[in-house]
């Protein structure tokens, strides 16, 4: 038990947090007063087992040795006792008495009572010659038992006595002197250390030290006395190489959230019951929406894990010699999950590695997390009839696929079990609410996380208890258990994801409800500043001038200009204004309100009649004409005519294409006003599609307008916001440029050399040469912006 040390020299029990020996007679009610939340004693038979096993090592006991009714103390000078506090003492002067007290009044009260300091009669000498007994005698000092029999105290000495005096012999006075301050100054600095490692005693601190945040989650008051680096890795993700089970475990989380994913997208679960799901009502409204899946891989990521770190929070707590005993208590439910985890993963981890493996059924509509595949794969097995059939690999494929089965439904069995409980007494007995407290620790600040980087785990495991409890109805409608998802929803719904019902899902809701308002109402940190005369603006380590953003942005508009240049083809004989269309961006027109599927400006009539060419084959009848291009880009291949185009070459040009956008999108991110997130500016359309319907990109008075209307929080909530930018005309020109003359010669070449005959995408910055690619990923934006030339930032000690 980790409580107690054994003392093989004395016999003794020695209780840890007590810091005291127990009696053999006094277990079972030391456990029961003292201890009653340890894991180990937590219930009356967990006590008696733990005494008994205690007890099966020789203990000192005055009952059955009379004739030793204290244990005999360590011979003077020997080492301290290990787990009995060391304290400051004071014995007796005289050198026959061993008397030992922690104040100097009782020892005085000792002296007139037992050694009255009396002159004896007959003749002795002055008592001006006699030396009188010093007051005390100072001395470190343990005892084995706080009351009774055997409490005590005995000296002790601590090997730092003697190394000073070791050291006091050997030293001059100014140096040991010097030694010694040292020694102690560097003592007091490790104490400090290791106590604010340590989450401090709440009930300590100042009235002045406020914090709505941690007076609510009561963090402090849970993990008080626990260090920081010791409780957090009880939340840690798994290590494959030392955590196996807990790694097979985590890719079970993983199958889970994909079939709850599978059973939301398929329908399993109909609009209706997704709304009940999202809500946080007793009764939806009307425009409450259904629950969201479709997030980012990045944010699923995220989501997944904050549950797979619960799972292994929960089996690592549950285990009897855990590093770092909590207060919470499993319930039986979840306990009896826990072994059937644990029982399904150790019988995946004897077998054998699968063979080669293909994806399952319906790995091609694979959530957008994962790319197909996984642990849930299917054993491709080999085909060439009976003759080639491996009896014993098919068992152990059955076996495997058995284990699996059992694996995952435990751990949707856990999963619903760490929310479906009441919470009556004290919050922390809960496995979920000890787990908020141990999520919350920040171990490179030694803190606890503010709301600001804690609301998105907490939205994470409300995202995933809402599919996992999803995918819990759906099974059980498989099972036959209910007729439909939609009873089994409904009830577990009322028994603990309403609102007011005391459970975990209830307190996970409001603590995120308080962090938004914490969020909303509180003045952030702020890493911004502007100097006296505006031009220098500074942010963390860096300083960012004004001049040198406008020279920075001049020479990307020149380099843009070069790179489009490139574009057109031109022979470094020729000249840019003797080749290219001009093109006068105040004469084009728009139509803002024609909605035709795939319809932009260059499609406008009055926009036809101002440019000296469609655009639509300029650059395709350019090669084809141009004798030195042509031979360069495209060829007809003698024995069948047929018209081939040199991919290398084609290839090439996309490149210089993408960098070119790439650029574009620097310039439209910087020169557009104010800036607009990742998602928004790379979801910009240049052309009407069916379900976006109108564009985000128009002409307008001789610019380009961006005006988008996603945003963040649109998942959420379902509205839009019309947000209007306007682009300068040295940019607006290289949008037009780029639409009008660069983009069909692209689609085009790249049909023509790769025999791509997909539809074509509507976005201004294309994932692929199709509509269902997207738009490009949002580190593009991080990647080009990251570009600091030492003419725009310096770091601040400059």
């Amino acid at each position: 038990m980790d409580l107690f040390l054994y003392n093989d020299t004395h016999r003794l029990w020695i209780c840890g947090p007590c810091g005291f020996a127990v009696r053999p007679a006094h277990l079972a009610a030391h456990l029961a007063n003292r201890h009653p939340k340890h894991p180990s004693a937590a219930t009356p038979a967990l006590r008696r087992a733990a005494c008994a096993l205690m007890l099966k090592r020789p203990c000192w006991d005055p009952a059955r040795e009379p004739d030793r009714p204290v244990p005999p103390p360590p011979a003077p000078g020997s080492p301290p006792v290990p787990g009995l506090p060391v304290h400051p003492g004071y014995r007796c002067p005289h050198p026959d008495c061993a008397y030992i007290v922690c104040n100097p009044e009782s020892l005085l009260r000792h002296r007139t009572r037992i050694h009255a300091d009396r002159r004896p009669r007959g003749r002795q000498p002055p008592a001006s010659q006699v030396s009188p007994l010093p007051p005390y005698r100072t001395v470190s000092c343990q005892r084995f038992f706080p009351s009774g029999a055997g409490s005590g105290f005995f000296q002790v000495t601590p090997p730092a006595h003697t190394e000073r005096a070791r050291q006091a012999a050997t030293m001059g006075e100014v140096e040991f002197i010097r030694r010694q301050v040292a020694g102690a100054l560097a003592e007091d600095a490790a104490a400090a250390e290791a106590g604010a490692q340590r989450v401090p005693d709440p009930d300590a601190k100042a009235p002045t030290e406020i914090s709505p945040w941690l007076e609510l989650t009561r963090w402090p008051e849970f993990l008080h006395g626990h260090a920081f680096t010791a409780v957090a890795p009880l939340a840690a993700p798994p290590d494959p190489t030392a955590e196996p089970l807990l790694t097979v475990f985590s890719a079970s989380v993983e199958r889970l959230i994909e079939a709850a994913y599978q059973s939301i997208k398929t329908r399993r679960i109909n609009e209706f019951d997704q709304i009940r799901i999202n809500s946080f009502l007793q009764r939806p409204r009307v425009w409450d929406r259904p629950i969201l899946i479709q997030l980012r891989p990045s944010t699923y990521r995220a989501y997944r894990q904050v549950w797979q770190r619960l799972i292994c929070f929960a089996y690592r707590t549950s285990r009897p010699n855990a590093a770092v005993q909590l207060g919470h208590q499993l319930t039986t439910a979840q306990l009896a999950a826990l072994d059937r985890m644990e029982t399904a993963a150790a019988e995946l981890l004897s077998l054998p590695s699968p063979p080669l493996c293909t994806p399952g059924p319906g790995a091609a509509d694979h959530p957008p997390w994962t790319t197909g595949g996984g642990p849930w794969v299917v054993i491709q097995t080999p085909r060439g009839g009976d003759r080639d059939r491996d009896p014993e690999g098919d068992r152990r494929t059955e076996r495997r696929h058995a284990a699996y089965e059992q694996l995952d439904h435990a751990c949707l069995d856990l999963s619903i079990a760490l929310l479906d409980h009441p919470l009556k007494g004290d919050l922390f007995e809960s496995a979920v609410v000890a787990f908020l407290a141990v999520l919350g620790v920040d171990v490179e600040k030694q803190t606890f996380r503010d709301p600001y980087a804690f609301t998105s785990s907490l939205s994470g495991l409300i995202k995933m208890a809402q599919m996992l409890v999803a995918q819990r109805a759906v099974q059980m409608a498989d099972h036959g258990q209910v007729e439909h998802p939609a009873d089994a929803l409904e009830a577990m719904r009322e028994r603990f994801l309403l609102p007011g019902v005391a459970a975990p899902f209830n307190w996970l809701t409001r603590l995120r409800t308080f962090g938004k308002r914490i969020q909303n109402t509180t003045t952030s940190l702020g890493y911004i500043y502007w100097s006296d005369d505006q031009q220098t603006l500074s942010y963390k380590e860096l300083h960012l001038t004004m001049a040198g953003l406008r020279g920075f942005v001049r020479t990307q508009v020149e380099l843009a200009q070069l790179e489009l240049e490139g574009l057109f083809l031109l022979h470094e004989e020729e000249t840019r204004e003797a080749v290219v269309p001009r093109l006068a961006l105040v004469e084009l027109a728009d139509d803002p309100t024609n909605n035709r599927r795939g319809w932009n400006f260059l499609q406008d009539h009055r926009t036809r009649a101002a440019l000296p060419t469609t655009g639509e084959q300029w650059l395709m009848d350019r090669v084809v004409a141009t004798d030195w291009l042509r031979a360069e880009w495209v060829g007809v291949r003698p024995h069948d005519h047929q018209v081939m185009w040199h991919t290398t070459v084609v290839d090439a040009y996309l490149g210089q294409v993408d960098q070119f956008l790439e650029r574009l999108l620097l310039l439209m991110h910087l020169t557009a006003g104010q800036p607009a997130r990742a998602t928004e500016l790379l979801g910009i359309r240049h052309s009407n599609t069916v379900c976006g319907q109108h564009r985000n990109l128009f002409i307008e008075h001789g610019v380009v307008s961006l005006v988008t209307a996603y945003h963040k929080g649109y998942s959420m909530t379902g509205s839009t916001k019309i947000i209007h930018r306007y682009l300068p005309a040295e940019v607006s020109e290289l949008v037009v440029y780029y639409l009008w003359l660069i983009l069909p010669f692209a689609r085009a070449v790249q049909a023509l050399a790769h025999g791509t005959r997909q539809a074509r995408s509507p976005f201004l910055w294309p994932r692929g040469p199709n509509l269902a690619a997207g738009a490009w990923d949002s580190g593009r934006l991080r990647g080009c912006s990251s570009v600091r030339p030492t003419y725009i930032c310096r770091p601040s000690s400059m």
